[in-house]
């Protein structure tokens, strides 16, 4: 069922295709096999539990496999075995798959490359939401959600159950209208969505401090409470100690709290930074963000809505499940080759060159109760504005 032009990712194989039929173990058991895990289903066939297919319409049939590779876990006593072949060709064997015949082999790969990862289906769709549905401040119907993953690999099964976990623990809000279901915000939750907006899109901080503020919470039944609010403002546990950046507290926290101002050298503050908020880590995740979605440059102006939409969501679930952990430090505190400005400017080009064709897809097939989705609001277009020029 290979397609002219179709780009082949190669998949290292020391196995046979016959072995996927009785004996396969995902990366992604429990998002792929309905839950089950892979000891519960050796022996068993499972050919309506595979990712759907997906083809790759391209010329270069070796661009995919070296900016992509993926791999499918099979095998049998345990031992790890791989497929020559296609992606389509290897997905084919499983049965029972769909084609999407249009996908361009980028975004193509980005997925193949996400059922390599263990399941991040309800972070998925808190990033559909946080980055696509807040501006428009709207519910969305579960069918459209359902088309958009699809496209994804991810089965109805497997949305409706992360959705319905979200929706208990009061992100998502459902509701009914006939036989269709429609979910939005939850408004306990709103507040999150939009800080983590601008901890994602937003302005970092200056560059201009260059003193640490060291708090100690003083012993008493309000010392975890003080903690957990520095915490929440960015403040490094480290060697006993909290450390942040100089900058304005709350005299509520102040108070309670013994606190010090230091200063030092250039080259001490970025020693200590690294150690107390593991830079070298972070920057190793911001590297592998650049590696990963730089191929896409020259291509993502020219993708389709749905592409473009696929696209912009794998972008922004990777990006901000780095970037939320990121700390912001002024530049005084981060070391010389800090990958994190490269990683953030190729996101905003990125997505600037995503957003007219990845709403177009929204305004087209976002369903609500009462017809096509809103209008998005001006927050979608001052995203990364300070990388677009604009106030």
């Amino acid at each position: 069922m290979s397609q002219r032009g179709a780009v082949h990712l190669a998949i290292p194989c020391t196995a046979r295709p016959r072995c996927l039929a009785t004996r396969l173990q995902y990366r992604r058991p429990y998002s792929k096999l309905g839950g089950k895990a892979p000891a519960k289903i050796i022996g068993q066939r499972i050919w309506r539990h595979a990712p759907r297919r997906v083809a790759f319409t391209s010329n270069n049939h070796h661009e995919g496999t070296r900016l992509y590779p993926w791999s499918a876990t099979i095998g049998g006593a345990g031992r790890l075995g791989h497929c020559h072949g296609s992606v389509n060709a290897a997905l084919a064997k499983l049965g029972g798959l769909r084609s999407y015949p249009t996908m361009n082999h980028h975004v193509a790969a980005l997925v193949a490359r996400l059922h390599e990862q263990p399941s991040h289906t309800g972070s998925l769709i808190v990033t559909l939401f946080g980055d696509a549905l807040l501006p428009r401040g709207s519910a969305i119907a579960l069918a459209t959600i359902l088309d958009l993953f699809e496209s994804l690999g991810i089965g109805p099964g497997v949305i409706r159950t992360a959705i319905s976990r979200l929706a208990a623990d009061g992100w998502l809000v459902a509701s009914r209208r006939g036989r269709s279901s429609y979910y939005r915000i939850g408004p306990s939750r709103r507040g999150e969505f939009i800080r983590a907006a601008r901890h994602i899109y937003g302005r970092p901080r200056g560059t201009a401090a260059r003193s640490l503020i060291i708090a100690l919470p003083e012993p008493g039944p309000g010392r975890e409470p003080a903690r957990e609010r520095f915490n929440r403002l960015g403040f490094a546990s480290w060697q006993g100690i909290l450390l942040a950046p100089d900058r304005p507290l709350p005299r509520s926290l102040e108070a309670g709290s013994i606190v010090l101002r230091a200063t030092g050298g250039p080259e001490s503050l970025r020693r200590l930074a690294a150690r107390a908020w593991r830079l070298d880590a972070l920057c190793d995740h911001y590297k592998g963000f650049l590696a990963i979605f730089g191929g896409l440059t020259a291509d993502a102006p020219a993708f389709d809505p749905r592409d473009a939409l696929l696209a912009r969501l794998l972008l922004i679930h990777d990006y901000r499940r780095i970037v939320l952990r990121d700390p912001r430090l002024p530049a005084t505190f981060l070391p010389e080759e800090w990958a994190g400005d490269g990683a953030r400017r190729l996101c905003a080009q990125l997505y600037e060159a995503l957003l007219d064709a990845s709403e177009l897809w929204l305004s087209h097939n976002g369903a609500t109760e009462t017809g096509a989705l809103p209008t998005a609001d001006s927050t979608l277009r001052h995203r990364f504005a300070d990388l677009r020029g604009h106030v």
